[in-house]
């Protein structure tokens, strides 16, 4: 959910994924502490019962996923061993719901590590009772289509996650002043490998995220977002084992990601020769649909005639085909998919 603020930091706690509707937003209010959940002590949230003392931290979102606040300290405070920074901050409590994947995902301690991983930059997040702070962004805007679709490529590249949620409004935020892109909502920044919660939550992608890549409204705003999330998924699906080389030579790019939707839209094979050769068409300025084809239809050909040595597939988990079929498929050595049928 999001709140609108003056920033979008303090946003929304997730609606359920199933959904993916942003409800109206709600006003800030003072935190209540509840008998349900001790959240804050009432210490924390006021200081004395005097007008004149403002609440320590004010309630500006609860959701789904998260309970968040932004914190209105009388002066300066540091919240994060070894960080300089003494606020303003953001601070999240997870809700705890009922699928363990998804409690693994929203863990406070992730959370701190991804952000970190990530905004490394920025002043660094930490733990903070029962959940987690980060710094307030101030003075910032909701990052455009484009802004959002170069920064999943930069991030893919320093740090092999996709962000599965890019498209929705308020999770990356654009610096007013320096043109900065941040992500500012890292719940579902996923690291499909060396990574139990990421490889766990990858194991039903395509379901939780079927009715998210047809919203009529993302489709609307942001197009280029959403291809380029999935095909960065669809790329990762065959060509894993060579993003330090791809990376390394400066070959995800936004443009060549973005020319993989045909071949993610007709379920056809990549493999690495054909992802170096929609580079170098690019690169030319020569790359187009008609083109694609014929060097598919080419490749296709050739490895019916000179199928690969074969090895079980590795166990990462396909987000384009997940069936037991698939899971069961055996892939060449280079642990690319191989085209004989």
């Amino acid at each position: 959910m999001m709140v609108k603020t003056k920033s979008s930091q303090i946003k929304r706690s997730k609606k359920h994924a199933k959904t993916w509707v942003n409800p109206a937003s709600s006003s800030p209010s003072d935190v209540k502490p509840t008998d349900a959940l001790e959240l804050i002590s009432k210490e924390e949230v006021q200081q004395s019962t005097s007008e004149l003392t403002p609440y320590l931290w004010t309630n500006v979102g609860n959701g789904s996923y998260n309970r968040v606040w932004k914190s209105n300290f009388a002066s300066p405070t540091s919240l994060v061993s070894g960080e300089p920074y003494q606020g303003p901050w953001v601070l999240k409590y997870p809700i705890e719901s009922d699928n363990p994947v998804s409690n693994a995902m929203n863990q406070p301690s992730r959370s701190v590590r991804v952000w970190n991983e990530i905004n490394h930059k920025l002043p660094k997040a930490g733990l903070h009772k029962a959940g987690w702070v980060a710094p307030f962004i101030s003075d910032t805007r909701h990052a455009t289509d484009e802004e959002v679709a170069h920064k999943l490529i930069e991030i893919y590249c320093e740090q092999r996650r996709i962000i599965l949620d890019a498209a929705t409004e308020g999770n990356f935020l654009t610096r007013s002043d320096t043109g900065e892109v941040i992500l500012v909502d890292v719940d579902l920044a996923l690291k499909r490998s060396n990574s139990f919660a990421s490889l766990e939550y990858a194991k039903n992608l395509e379901n939780r995220f079927a009715s998210y890549w047809v919203n009529a409204s993302l489709k609307k705003t942001m197009p280029t977002t959403l291809e380029v999330t999935r095909n960065l998924l669809f790329l990762e699906d065959y060509l894993q084992d060579s993003m330090d080389e791809l990376c390394g030579k400066n070959l995800i790019t936004l443009q060549n990601v973005l020319s993989l939707t045909w071949l993610r839209k007709n379920e056809k094979k990549l493999s690495l020769d054909l992802f170096k050769q929609i580079a170098v068409l690019n690169e030319s300025d020569l790359f187009n649909e008609d083109l694609l084809q014929a060097l598919v239809s080419v490749e296709e050909q050739s490895f019916k005639a000179n199928p690969p040595e074969l090895v079980k597939n590795s166990g990462s988990f396909l987000f384009f085909g997940t069936s037991s079929e698939d899971k069961e498929r055996e892939y060449p050595t280079s642990s690319l998919e191989y085209y004989a049928k």
